[in-house]
């Protein structure tokens, strides 16, 4: 009986270009290599066509091969990053009750880094047109993948009153470019939902966050350390209902930078804001952050950046 023969490794070649090659024709998997996988660099031929393949990095072999970066649910992190937003915007006189809702599919925008690309750039524009109206651009948004259409973005924001039309007006105008083309509108299916509120209504504010965050993971809790059999899962906690929304393989949640963590950190470092924690008992959707600002308004101060982190003028 024949000696079964000793598969050839990497010390078997006089180079690491004819190490690429066997590894190559012989359908050799790179990714199993001894002492962790990171990719394939290099200029020549065989080197070049497997970092095509592979990624030139472990993060590009993740991101392509190992589903790095997939989520199936929102996180802890990002519940309370997003309570936090809601909860600083009110204690600064804003309240996301109004929503944009866009539907980026009906565009023909229908790939995970393709949307985040053009929401972004959305992001971006209105982010500074309300800079450009002395304003503040507060809002948090979500992504979500549906069975019909596909990725979707669901945006709570703050949009004051007096401009709401203008708002509306260049939102849909600013989209529209940002897409390439026309939005859809007809027969109830359209590309962009924006329906502005008054700034004023809490209830409709945590409402509508509470629907936005329906992708949360249904295992997160707030643990009860003096009686840990009676702790409870965000879920119970808040009467949410939790559905599967899709799995995205980019961010799937963020906050505008006038209310993410360093803002608000800015803001607390001279102002003595109420606590924003999320605890095991009491009111989590109430108004208690904007009666605090109602109560302390004309004596919060501000930092040097402030309004969407820009310098004050």
């Amino acid at each position: 009986m024949d000696k079964e023969e000793r598969p050839l490794t990497r010390d078997d070649f006089a180079d690491r270009e004819g190490w690429l090659r066997h590894c190559h024709e012989g359908g050799i998997d790179l990714a199993h290599e001894n002492g962790g996988f990171n990719g394939v660099r290099g200029e020549k031929h065989y080197a070049a066509m497997l970092g095509i393949i592979y990624g030139q990095s472990r993060r590009a072999y993740e991101h392509a091969w190992a589903q790095w970066g997939v989520s199936r649910s929102l996180r802890a992190r990002q519940l309370y990053k997003a309570y936090h937003a809601v909860a600083f915007a009110n204690c600064l006189g804003r309240v996301l009750d109004s929503s944009l809702d866009i539907t980026w599919s009906l565009q023909g925008i229908r790939g995970d880094h393709e949307v985040l690309r053009h929401q972004t750039a959305f992001l971006d524009a209105i982010r500074r047109w309300f800079d450009r109206n002395d304003e503040w651009a507060a809002y948090m948004w979500v992504m979500e993948r549906g069975d019909r259409f596909g990725l979707h973005t669901h945006i709570n924001l703050y949009i004051p009153p007096n401009l709401a039309e203008r708002f509306r007006k260049y939102a849909a105008a600013t989209l529209a470019r940002i897409v390439g083309g026309p939005l859809v509108d007809a027969n109830g299916i359209r590309t962009m939902l924006i329906q502005p509120r008054d700034g004023r209504n809490v209830i409709g504010q945590w409402a509508r966050f509470r629907y936005v965050m329906k992708g949360l993971d249904a295992g997160v809790m707030w643990f009860d350390r003096a009686n840990p059999q009676a702790s409870l899962t965000f879920k119970e906690r808040a009467n949410m209902r939790i559905s599967f929304e899709g799995e995205i393989s980019v961010k799937r949640m963020g906050v505008s930078r006038a209310l993410d963590d360093s803002a608000r950190r800015g803001w607390s470092a001279l102002n003595e804001f109420p606590d924003m924690t999320i605890k095991e008992e009491g009111p989590l959707f109430d108004d208690r952050f904007l009666r605090w600002f109602c109560e302390h308004g004309d004596k919060i101060v501000a930092p040097s950046e402030s309004r969407n982190g820009n310098a004050r003028k």
